[in-house]
């Protein structure tokens, strides 16, 4: 017995040595932004250096389910919101409510929203306060993951009128039975009994064995090749946030019901029918063939159901285009190798007054962006 409290108390030591040396590269400036139904959120402003021409549209970058602003800046070398601003961009790193830093307007309301809530009010906030606070009437939104699909029902919801241009980097619209279709109803069942399942602390104590030994963790979340040993680190120990079950039972609802969002078909039973015809901005979506959290196909929905009329669809690891790299679900946004490859193609997205298809088509199928 005194062995094994030896050895979990240096486990548990190893794991604090180690999100300790993860650090925290260049922080931006936190404003606040207040929702319609009480919420005081964060978001974090990267402004352009001095002497760098300013851009006129504010970017917003929104963040995936489990995590915090961080997860856009796990290293100098992988910092996108500064990659941006000094492209000119006055980026702005949204925090939804439930993010350590938001202030609830009660202790039930911590625990009482899904995906919906924060399409309903923590976007429109966001949206209208970076509007607010830069003079903008328009936004561009650049969302990873669940940050993707939350603009989509935004749009769904709101329309485009807010949106200058949209990105989606792995973003699920359709939802099927897989990973784990047996836990699936404990899950949702779990969410009227349980407010919150810690997810942090798990993160943190896998610190040791995810670090040193990183083909031991999923390469659906994460490429190895991809990540230096401080950037996993800082992915694990300050990037992911607890968030109440209420909201994870929401993708679990999605999945058992086989339901899409903003569907087209009548009899799907997905949220905001027919909602993607209201996204008339031009979009780009991204996915990847390594991304096993959020298929290829669950993202090119998106795609093929928008009414925008300028809009492209890479996919990083497709066997048909030249050879180049694919990712796993987190690398997509704060990887060197994201920056090399993914970054690019983002910037001249968000850049060109008036996308030329063809173009950037026919540049993403040289391997150029």
């Amino acid at each position: 017995m005194t062995l094994l409290l030896l050895l979990l108390a240096g486990w548990l030591a190893l794991s604090v040595l180690l999100a300790l040396s993860a650090g925290e590269p260049a922080p931006g400036v936190v404003h606040r932004v207040e929702t319609a139904d009480g919420w005081s959120l964060r978001v974090h402003r990267f402004e352009p250096p001095p002497g760098v021409p300013r851009r006129p549209v504010p970017v917003v970058l929104g963040h995936g389910i489990t995590m915090s602003a961080r997860c856009w800046y796990l290293s100098e070398r992988a910092h996108i919101p500064r990659l941006l601003a000094a492209a000119g961009h006055d980026v702005w790193v949204a925090e939804y409510r439930g993010v350590i830093g938001s202030r609830a307007p009660s202790w039930r309301a911590r625990f009482a929203f899904d995906c919906e809530t924060l399409a309903q009010f923590d976007l429109p906030a966001i949206i209208d306060g970076v509007c607010r606070l830069t003079g903008s009437d328009r936004v561009s939104w650049v969302g990873h993951s669940m940050g993707g699909l939350l603009v989509y029902l935004y749009a769904g919801q709101f329309g485009s009128d807010r949106l200058h241009r949209v990105v989606t980097l792995g973003s699920p619209t359709r939802f099927g039975p897989k990973p784990f279709p047996a836990l699936l109803p404990g899950l949702v069942g779990a969410a009227d009994r349980i407010p919150i399942l810690p997810s942090w602390p798990a993160t943190v104590l896998s610190l040791p064995a995810a670090s040193l030994c990183p083909q031991l963790g999923p390469a659906t979340v994460f490429r190895p090749a991809h990540w230096s040993f401080a950037e996993r680190a800082a992915l694990l120990a300050w990037a992911y946030t607890d968030v109440p079950t209420r909201l994870q039972a929401w993708f679990g609802r999605m999945k058992m019901k086989r339901a899409s969002v903003c569907p087209d078909d009548p009899a799907d039973p997905g949220p905001l029918p027919g909602g993607f015809r209201k996204l008339v901005a031009p979009l780009l979506v991204v996915a990847s063939t390594g991304d096993r959290l959020v298929l290829p196909r669950s993202s090119r929905a998106a795609f093929d159901r928008a009414a925008s009329p300028r809009k492209l669809w890479r996919l990083f690891g497709d066997p048909t285009q030249p050879a180049g790299p694919w990712f796993g679900h987190n690398d997509l946004i704060c990887s060197a190798a994201a920056v090399q490859s993914v970054y690019p193609l983002v910037r001249e997205w968000l850049e060109r007054e008036e996308p030329d298809l063809d173009e950037l088509t026919a540049a993403v199928a040289r391997g150029l962006l």
